[in-house]
């Protein structure tokens, strides 16, 4: 039997156990990981070296390290860094890395896809 109650209990000074202290890193570096991914793939793209990519590369970047990414998130994405409704994303738009990174830091992204076991 779990006694769950124990496993988020905080002490006195509000710190919690070192379960979900544990699942907590395991989270930052799962998403550090991630955005380190996203980072080299988008970069990857950019054959110019202008720090602009097309809203095409873009998605060819996620299917290089997350071909499970519904297009729908990554459309949401794209959006939200280009400030208009993800409906309105055209494939030939030109997007600024740095912009959609910092897009990405302030959202909640995870891997779609499952890493190889290597």
């Amino acid at each position: 039997m779990i006694e769950y109650i124990n496993i988020f209990a905080e002490d006195e000074e509000g710190n919690q156990g070192d379960f979900i202290e544990g699942v907590r890193d395991q989270h930052l570096t799962d998403r550090e990981d991630y955005i380190d991914s996203l980072e080299e793939a988008l970069w990857d793209q950019d054959e110019e070296d202008c720090g602009e990519i097309s809203v095409q590369q873009v998605s060819q970047a996620f299917e290089s390290f997350d071909r499970d990414k519904p297009y729908e998130e990554i459309s949401e994405i794209l959006g939200r860094t280009l400030g208009m409704p993800a409906a309105k994303v055209k494939p030939n738009k030109v997007v600024a890395i740095p912009a959609i990174l910092q897009t990405i830091k302030g959202m909640s992204v995870h891997r779609r896809t499952k890493k190889d076991a290597s």
